[in-house]
């Protein structure tokens, strides 16, 4: 390393997320990890679902990087005085944890357990990284009309313009024989919130929920309001940005300090540290999706399109 290789690290406070699929190293120990067996299909589809899920869920609210049975969902809070970039990230992160976990317990499993810390990163200045961000918005530059298919099990075929568009946009970026995610470089909220969720339930954090870092709870709490009754159910919307034929989808949510938790300190041992969470619950509303002609529609006769539960009035709390 030359002389000034340190001059380029810049210091950047950021919010980190790690999304756990509870569970699943059980599933593949009764399949013996056997890859040719029966019995490995249900982790297989449980997987396939848990990633469908986050890529219809997450929004350019977060990076999301996705591995295997885990995601880490990363955002960079920089001249925040408003916190809209802070209460963004904290809902993006609440629907896509309240999406998958959904899903997963149609399947009859145990859902997810997210756990939410702040810190900083150092940016390194390695001009070969991926920056996630900057993948998605040259998608959308150059291929605005490619979407991935919305059924997860399409053919190739369909699949495929898709693909090539994403190879196409990571090769400009320089980006098909080299990874490394610029937003979890020298990541200290990622780290952190990956070794607590490590303490798992023996460290305190029980069941498919929501840990909230102490600091990020009260922040949330002067933000929003008291948790204890964060009820705003219509306030938000969390809209797709990308071409306009797309139909759009209101998901109206809310959280809640889980019922009779308080405070847990979660100890840390690979930090040598402990951590205090606050136990929260989600959920939020599937709405029938909307068409853009029925909203330009609405729109000119003056009317308000009221979203249509599909899982009735009383979705449960993950």
């Amino acid at each position: 390393m030359g002389a000034g290789f340190t001059s380029e690290i810049k210091r950047i406070p950021t919010l980190a997320a790690w999304v756990d699929l509870l569970g699943y190293g059980a599933l593949l120990r009764e399949a013996n990890v056997d890859l040719e067996g029966p019995r490995l299909l249900p982790a297989l589809r449980r997987l396939q679902i848990f990633q469908a899920s986050l890529r219809a869920y997450t929004d350019a609210s977060a990076a999301t990087l996705v591995v295997n049975d885990g995601a880490v969902c990363v955002r960079d809070i920089e001249e925040d005085p408003k916190q809209k970039q802070f209460v963004d990230f904290i809902q993006g992160v609440a629907l896509a944890h309240y999406a998958a976990s959904a899903e997963d317990h149609r399947l009859g499993h145990c859902g997810m357990r997210t756990v939410v810390c702040e810190g900083v990163r150092y940016q390194l200045g390695n001009d070969r990284s991926l920056d996630l961000n900057a993948l998605d918005m040259r998608m959308k530059r150059e291929y605005p009309a490619v979407e991935p298919p919305e059924d997860e099990e399409a053919s190739f075929e369909k699949w495929s313009p898709w693909i090539d568009a994403l190879n196409d946009c990571s090769s400009k970026l320089g980006v098909l024989h080299y990874l490394a995610v610029e937003q979890l470089q020298f990541n200290f909220a990622f780290t952190r919130a990956y070794c607590a969720d490590g303490a798992g339930k023996a460290g305190g954090l029980v069941g498919s929920r929501f840990f909230l870092e102490l600091p990020l709870y009260e922040k949330l709490a002067r933000v929003l309001g008291p948790l204890a009754s964060i009820e705003n159910e219509h306030a938000y919307p969390f809209l797709p940005s990308v071409a306009a034929s797309r139909p759009l989808r209101c998901i109206p949510g809310s959280i809640r300090v889980a019922p009779g938790a308080k405070a847990i300190s979660v100890n840390v041992d690979k930090l040598k540290t402990s951590i205090q969470f606050m136990p929260m619950e989600v959920r939020f509303y599937r709405t029938r999706l909307v068409s853009t002609k029925e909203i330009l529609r609405a729109r000119k006769l003056g009317q308000e399109l009221k979203p249509e539960y599909l899982d009735g009035e009383d979705p449960p709390w993950f």
